[in-house]
């Protein structure tokens, strides 16, 4: 609960840093932890196909999170090619346009979910892990940077000297599993997210039953098929691709052939919540039969 906690009010303050030119606030512990989750996740997804899995055919498709990726074969004005420039141009002009596109394909949502629903199992490991080694005697005292930064997040107790002991002791938990967190996120602790985040095909199977539930099945075929009509019509007319694709996709958004899902920041912050406790629970469950199965032996 803590962790959950502690991880929510970070996710909202580094909402500001998003924007081009901010710079996140290094100061929080928990900021470098999600930035390596994030690199994780994306790794992760990238291998198993996303929510939806690797499409059927054999061609490769554009990752959601990257639209520039359909402007690929653009090329620079030069003798050979005197339309790279016009190119380039126009695709500076469609590529926010493909990136609205593709910001509301069902698939993309899906993809979120999915790594939501990461998040919410890493920090239940995280946190499995944390209460072991606390229990074991295995943590350092806190250091000095966080516990003034606990403090933030501790208030401070006024009155009885229990209240005040007890508002101590809070504090250097809250420090103990900063410096936990920073540990596991650290470049020294390269494999330690990875071996936390380690899926088995069950797990994947699972959150991708919950995905199918929601947004639908079978959402990366249908991209793919779209794509590859893309593909063969900008190679044979020599069109900039990305203009093609934006084409292309508008159009079987407009015949339910590409499925689409527009949502306010009110739902999608509702979906990252729901993501984020399916996969909390995900790991719960798990456990429980892990536990079922050791007293069954």
């Amino acid at each position: 609960a803590l962790f959950s906690a502690f991880a929510m009010k970070v996710v909202e303050d580094r909402a500001p840093a998003a924007a081009p030119g901010a710079v996140a606030d290094s100061s929080n512990p928990f900021v470098q932890f999600l930035e390596r989750f994030f690199q994780v996740r994306n790794e992760i997804l990238i291998s198993i196909g996303g929510a939806s899995g690797i499409p059927s055919s054999n061609s490769s498709v554009p990752t959601i999170e990257d639209p520039r990726a359909w402007g690929g074969g653009i090329a620079e004005g030069s003798p050979e090619d005197p339309l790279g420039e016009r190119k380039q141009k126009e695709a500076g002009v469609w590529l926010p346009w493909l990136a609205l596109i593709t910001e509301n394909l069902r698939v993309a949502h899906a993809d979120a979910y999915f790594g939501n629903a990461l998040f919410g199992l890493c920090l239940r490991r995280v946190a499995k892990r944390f209460e072991l080694e606390r229990s074991m005697g295995m943590l350092q005292a806190p250091s000095e940077t966080s516990l003034a930064w606990a403090q933030l997040y501790v208030g401070s107790a006024v009155g009885k000297e229990e209240a005040k002991e007890e508002e101590f002791a809070s504090r250097v938990a809250v420090a103990q599993f900063a410096d936990f967190v920073g540990k596991v996120s650290s470049l020294e602790e390269t494999s330690t997210l990875e071996a936390i985040l380690d899926l088995s095909r069950d797990a994947v199977e699972a959150i991708r039953r919950q995905t199918d539930f929601v947004f639908g099945a079978s959402l990366r075929d249908e991209l793919q098929r779209v794509t590859d009509r893309a593909k063969e019509q900008w190679q044979s007319s020599g069109e900039t691709p990305v203009v093609v694709a934006t084409s292309l996709m508008l159009e079987a958004a407009n015949t339910g052939e590409l499925r689409m899902m527009s949502v306010d920041l009110a739902a999608r912050e509702q979906l990252t919540l729901d993501g984020i406790l399916y996969g909390s629970f995900l790991q719960r469950a798990d456990d429980a039969i892990e536990r079922e199965s050791a007293l069954g032996e």
